[in-house]
């Protein structure tokens, strides 16, 4: 008799996290470049995937950092010197508006600990200055160069993932997650992110 009830609180247990789910959250962490320094602000992600059993889920995720960027706007931007001045950054400025989406593979008991790993795209926003040679000038380098202004570029590249966290399950249907995340990203302009965050699920079987 004890046998039939675990079997059957069991398959209960398994039925929770089989099908198709839908999560969103918010978070806040900070965006790393190296020696360029690093960012912190707001994050907003959504990912929706499929439960293969109790244990295991796929999953896409996107997840956008610093959202609440103001360096973004073409105003605040800072402006390097002209191209070939000594200390000139060939035209990057600190713009960290970052955003990923990776296919996941989450492994975790019905509620508790779980642990996630991803690979996908990134897409990195940079700012660029806009130089126009107007002159040739020895004595003055800089009267050589008229600025025109600052465009917002965008750089897509290969990017990986790992998070970990807490479910605590409210409902049958619906959880709420506790997490922290860590994102890393190649490309001429590679990042890493550092976060953390809550994420409401909602399991629609």
């Amino acid at each position: 008799m004890a046998d039939f009830i675990h079997w059957e609180r069991r398959c209960s247990r398994e039925e929770y996290k089989k099908g198709l789910f839908l999560g969103a959250g918010l978070g806040y962490g900070t965006v790393k470049k190296g020696s360029w320094g690093d960012e912190s602000g707001f994050n907003a992600l959504g990912r929706f995937g499929f439960g293969l059993n109790e244990s295991f889920l796929l999953e896409i995720e996107f997840d956008s950092h610093c959202i609440n960027e103001a360096k973004e706007s073409k105003e605040n931007a800072y402006i390097y010197e002209p191209p070939g001045w000594p200390g000139s950054s060939m035209g990057y400025h600190m713009v960290f508006r970052t955003s990923y989406i990776l296919a996941s593979l989450q492994y975790g008991e019905y509620k508790g600990f779980y642990w996630r790993a991803g690979v996908g795209i990134v897409t990195n926003k940079f700012a660029d200055s806009q130089w126009e040679f107007v002159g040739n000038n020895e004595g003055d380098y800089g009267s050589n160069y008229k600025f025109l202004g600052i465009n917002i570029l965008k750089e897509r590249a290969f990017a990986y993932g790992f998070s970990s966290g807490y479910e605590f399950r409210v409902t049958r249907h619906f959880a709420l997650s506790l997490e922290g995340l860590f994102r890393s990203s190649r490309g001429t302009d590679p990042r890493t992110v550092l976060g953390i965050e809550v994420v409401g699920i909602w399991y629609f079987k």
